[in-house]
């Protein structure tokens, strides 16, 4: 779902930056901070809604895909699929 709405995201973008007349080579770098700050965004929402007990216990693991509690630990990027079917 997040590739399609990117996608398409990105192709309403460039018809209103060519009916602006703006240059498109503006458009790769704001897609790139939108893409980045949406996953970003996705992620402290899952720990303030779901995990806010990560912001005492271990501040870095909310933006990292480690746990650093009891030695190191893989944990993933969860929030972007906290919805998902098991």
């Amino acid at each position: 779902m997040w590739v399609i709405a990117f996608i398409l995201g990105w192709y309403i973008m460039k018809r209103i930056y060519t009916k602006e007349k703006v240059k498109l080579e503006y458009l790769d770098p704001m897609f790139i901070y939108v893409v980045l700050s949406t996953m970003l965004g996705a992620r402290l929402g899952h720990v303030l809604f779901y995990q806010s007990e990560l912001i005492k216990q271990d501040f870095f693991s909310i933006f990292l895909p480690f746990s650093f509690k009891d030695g190191i630990e893989f944990t993933g990027f969860q929030g972007l699929a906290s919805h998902a079917l098991p």
